[in-house]
């Protein structure tokens, strides 16, 4: 089946290739309408071509950049978890590229409905439904792949930055460190303060 063929879809967007073949259509639509609008301006205004590509990038080229870019992302992502050979985090993987998909995806919705690829509210629903459904099967993972994502604890060298939900232990430990010793500044201070404890006020 070729880009932009095939009849509109009612009640699909329940796997990660059903959101590829959305976007597959969307890059064709937005492919069509944007060499549609450039005939135009260039045939209708005799504009200069320079002018003509810049007429036609809101709504058109600059969302035909967007989706491409997003369905990049979408496949690239795909092709690295199914390399993946531990199931668990495969699993994990698989689901917040669909997550990151379908919220994408959900964007472009007015675009899916104008364009004719789907009809009636069922498409609508069931994307956002598949949304909030990955979400609640993704929460459990979330500290694991935030963990996987940012820096080691050392080096962000905060007692904040752990992730083993004891920030006060951590806190009254690092104010615990820093008890006893004196500010190299404080003599300076000291004799600020001397120097100028004798001198009237002028008030």
């Amino acid at each position: 089946m070729e880009w932009g063929e095939g009849d509109p879809i009612v009640n699909r967007m329940s796997d990660l290739i059903d959101t590829i073949d959305a976007y597959k259509w969307l890059i064709h639509y937005y492919i069509k309408q944007t060499a549609s609008d450039f005939d135009v301006e260039m045939s209708a205004k005799k504009e200069c071509a320079f002018s003509a590509r810049n007429n036609v990038q809101v709504h058109r080229a600059q969302q035909l950049s967007i989706a491409y870019a997003e369905l990049t992302i979408v496949t690239w992502s795909r092709q690295f978890a199914d390399e993946v050979e531990q199931l668990p985090i495969k699993n994990v993987l698989l689901r917040l590229i669909a997550l990151y998909g379908l919220f994408s995806l959900e964007k472009h919705l007015a675009t899916c409905y104008m364009g004719g690829y789907c009809s009636g509210p069922e498409f609508g629903e069931t994307t956002r439904l598949n949304i909030r459904k990955l979400e609640s099967e993704i929460s459990p993972d979330a500290v694991a792949l935030v963990d996987a994502i940012a820096p080691p604890d050392f080096v962000l060298n905060s007692a904040l930055g752990a992730s083993d939900g004891k920030p006060y232990d951590h806190l009254m430990r690092e104010f615990r460190k820093h008890t006893d010793p004196r500010p190299d500044w404080w003599k300076d201070l000291s004799d600020f303060l001397e120097k100028n404890k004798a001198r009237p006020s002028k008030l």
